[in-house]
């Protein structure tokens, strides 16, 4: 698969964006599989694609996890923010559409943990929450110094 994510993600992309960007207009289901398919297209990617996948879809899936009640969306959500994590690695503190590291990284390390870290509603089963978020704070912690934040 590796030889042909470029060419898969330029055509995925495209839907899985609208679909994730605009939930209230697409079945249920197919939110659900759009999120479950981004930890699928990650897993192979290299650093570069990742970064693609990041590009498009990062806020959108913030914008979910914020929003969502639905454990299923919540959990997949977890899921792709920890793959960018693994995946980024210290890379990540760079992505973003901002003029220097340093505002990408408060920017995109400040949502990813309030994302990891968001309240479950009390409808929402909490195992989800504690092996998510500490997997992904520990990916996090591997970054070592590069994620201390200047004020």
């Amino acid at each position: 698969m590796p030889a042909c994510l470029p060419n898969l993600l330029q055509r995925v992309l495209p839907s899985v964006v609208s679909v994730i960007a605009a939930p209230a207009n697409h079945p249920e289901m197919l939110l659900e599989r759009s999120l479950d398919l981004l930890p699928v297209l990650l897993k192979p990617a290299t650093a570069e694609h990742a970064r693609a996948v990041h590009a498009a879809t990062y806020t959108h899936v913030l914008a979910l996890g914020h929003a969502s009640d639905d454990n299923g969306t919540v959990q997949s959500v977890a899921t792709v923010l920890r793959m960018f994590v693994s995946k980024g690695g210290e890379a990540l503190l760079t992505w973003g559409p901002h003029a220097t590291p340093q505002d990408n990284l408060q920017v995109s390390m400040h949502m990813t943990l309030c994302g990891l870290a968001r309240p479950a509603p009390p409808s929402l089963h909490c195992l989800w929450r504690n092996l998510d978020s500490s997997r992904a704070a520990n990916d996090c912690l591997h970054l070592g110094p590069k994620i201390s934040v200047q004020h």
